[in-house]
């Protein structure tokens, strides 16, 4: 058996800048006529040889992923390919996977590898495997190259790997070459129709669980493509879902033209010299409205100002019992009702209230005043002027409006008890609850490394940082580097996913202002985006998640192109508005987290809201550096204006540099160069 080996040798000489010379890597041999040193069918032993470093610092996992970077690299050296076409087609990926490597790469997860190496043909890395699931991973690379080139490709050159991590080798096969084209067709689960009713939406749509291309053609025909999961079920959305989608976008653009056609008349009236003003404050009155960029939904943590007039007021033993309704689990381990608790806890709040209150120049009256109209604005304000005198008092003050939180549902767009609304509502509680391993159910045994905040190794020196940032906001969005629009924006591409957890990491004392996230939250979040689909895999809801950002997209997509007129059939479709977060939740069959009951919803209308309520959730090992910490957010879907500052593919790029939000700078001589 023929033997290569390979890669640290290989490895040392990249990054060193030290490149191979040999003839044998001509740039004049047929682009075609590659790889003529694998056999087809025959099994290629390959050597991996990992430092002791990399042993230490990486996981049995990550050792995986690397195996398979290097084994794509060792093909691609033996390609026949020169030093400067690997060099353009791997500028992305870096021979190693260490952590401060990531900002500069775009690794590959999961089961394989791929690189398009120009002439229409792609290198495809996958798992030995045969009939349907090979289908679905040659698929799947195809789909993503097509969305990075904008393009059709023609031939694969497929090899097949099965690891031995435990005597670090590797057997690669060279499979026959596959007719990239083919994969385009029905044969392999691709399918591509003009839609001009329902009935042609409702086809596609049984004939496809992923939504994948979208075309305007001839300006007023829509196209839409998508794939066919072949070897497993995969977790799709309905006509219905769609409609729902549709509905909302339109509704959301209704509420905006509205509000612009008031603002004109406003701006008519307005003296010159305050208008600069008046457009200030725009983005305020459009908040104030409730309208959004894009529809979505939100777990807000949202104040119980009746509690915390309680506390202003004195009214300790209210305040206490409310607490308990708000915030149970923060209790497992401390009972609120415990005299020792409650004496110390009591003559800090009677300290605070009766003294910092009226020395900083609040009148506790109008602060009273204030909350009963829901001006939470005036907690930061008093949190701030506190802090600056007694930071020790201003944290006791902070955890105290903290247990005077709870959580609220919010819809944008018209998405509140609808099939769609639910499935957002479920997937983002989910995430926080596995992110912050609530009750312990982050799913460690099926999801092998899942990461979870709460074990999330963080280097002592972020300590500082930490306890100035204790929370996050976390939302799921569409990722714009998996979303390609041609240079002419008359066509959407999509990858298989384009779900992405986005964070910022608010000040607590202040108001609506906030950062990067900090260091203590990042890892798990970084995981869940590198390892989404495998996560989807487990619970299908996150591919669903995944179909309503790709169909919001296109959407949002068709409103700014000014076609939106191509699926007003979907404006009469009936939606179910009837559901109710507690209630689905419980009925749903075949979600993978089912124990409700730990939760405590609150009752329908509780504090007079229209939409589900909460308590806040907590971990037993949440706590981190005697913090606190709060996850909040939700999921946002890509907005028309966001959509329009998006650039279209640049041709201008070699086709193996090309990627989404990738452009060529202008050189000496060219309209836009120095």
């Amino acid at each position: 058996m023929l033997k290569k080996y390979l890669f640290l040798l290989l490895c040392v000489l990249m990054v060193s800048g030290i490149f191979f010379q040999s003839g044998c890597l001509s740039g004049n041999q047929d682009k075609f006529t590659k790889f003529k040193s694998y056999v087809i069918g025959e099994n290629i032993e390959v050597n991996l040889g990992f430092s002791d470093n990399m042993e230490a610092e990486l996981s049995d996992r990550e050792l995986k992923d690397q195996a398979k970077d290097w084994l794509l690299l060792g093909l691609l050296y033996n390609s026949g390919l020169t030093i400067e076409e690997i060099n353009d087609i791997t500028f992305d990926l870096p021979t190693v996977r260490y952590g401060y490597m990531e900002p500069v790469a775009n690794f590959e997860y999961g089961a394989t590898r791929s690189r398009y190496i120009g002439n229409g043909a792609i290198v495809a890395l996958i798992p030995e495997c045969t009939g349907k699931e090979r289908i679905d991973y040659l698929a799947h690379i195809a789909d993503e190259h097509r969305k990075n080139l904008d393009e059709i490709p023609q031939k694969m050159y497929v090899f097949q790997y099965k690891l031995d991590l435990d005597d670090y080798f590797s057997l690669v096969t060279r499979l026959d070459d596959q007719d990239a084209r083919l994969l385009f067709t029905p044969k392999y689960g691709y399918y591509e129709t003009q839609i001009r009713s329902l009935d042609d939406l409702k086809k596609l749509m049984s004939q496809i669980d992923d939504l994948t291309y979208a075309q305007l053609k001839d300006s007023n025909q829509l196209i839409l493509g998508g794939r066919k999961i072949q070897s497993r079920k995969y977790g799709t959305i309905t006509i219905e879902d769609v409609a729902t989608i549709w509905q909302a976008e339109v509704k959301l653009e209704q509420k905006w033209k509205e509000f612009r056609g008031e603002l004109a008349k406003l701006y008519r009236l307005i003296p010159e010299q305050k208008r600069k003003e008046f457009e200030e404050k725009i983005p305020l009155l459009a908040e104030k409205r409730g309208l959004k960029q894009s529809i979505g939904f939100s777990l807000d943590q949202v104040f119980d100002y009746d509690n915390i007039i309680c506390l202003i007021e004195g009214r300790w033993d209210s305040y206490a019992k409310r607490v308990m309704t708000l915030c149970p689990g923060y209790f497992q381990n401390e009972d609120l009702s415990n005299v020792s608790w409650q004496k110390v806890e009591r003559e800090k709040a009677t300290l605070l209230f009766e003294g910092l209150l009226l020395s900083n120049g609040f009148d506790p009256k109008d602060v009273v005043k204030r909350l009963k109209d829901k001006d939470e604005s005036v907690l930061y304000e008093l949190l701030a002027k506190v802090k600056s005198v007694n930071p020790e008092m201003a944290s006791f003050l902070l955890s105290l409006f903290k247990l005077s939180r709870y959580q609220r549902a919010r819809y944008d767009g018209r998405l509140r008890g609808t099939e769609v609304g639910m499935h957002l509502f479920y997937t983002d509680l989910l995430a926080k609850l596995w992110t912050m391993n609530f009750n312990f159910s982050t799913p460690k045994k099926s999801i092998p490394y899942f990461i979870n905040h709460t074990e999330a190794d963080v280097p002592k020196v972020f300590e500082e940082e930490a306890r100035c940032l204790c929370s996050v906001r976390l939302w799921f969005g569409p990722n714009e580097d998996e979303i390609q629009l041609s240079e002419d924006k008359e066509k959407i591409l999509f990858s298989r996913n384009i779900s992405e957890i986005f964070a910022k990491s608010p000040d607590d004392y202040s108001y609506r202002k906030e950062f990067e996230v900090a260091a203590i939250w990042k890892r798990s979040l970084n995981w869940w985006n590198t390892h989404y689909e495998e996560v989807a895999q487990f619970e299908p809801e996150y591919e669903r998640l995944n179909q309503i950002l790709k169909w919001s997209t296109v959407a949002s997509w068709l409103h700014l192109r000014q076609r939106d007129h191509l699926l007003n059939f979907l404006r009469g479709y009936t939606v179910r508005r009837e559901f109710w977060f507690s209630d689905w939740a419980k009925n749903k069959k075949g979600l993978k987290y089912n124990e409700w009951g730990k939760i405590n919803f609150f009752p329908k209308n509780f504090n007079g809201h229209r939409t589900e309520t909460m308590p806040l959730l907590f971990s037993p090992t949440f706590e981190r550096w005697g913090q606190m910490k709060n996850i909040y957010g939700g999921v946002s879907t890509l907005s028309k204006n966001r959509i329009n500052e998006l650039p279209g593919l640049s041709k201008n790029l070699k086709e193996v540099l090309r990627r989404p939000g990738l452009k060529r700078k202008p050189i000496v001589g060219e309209p836009g160069g120095k």
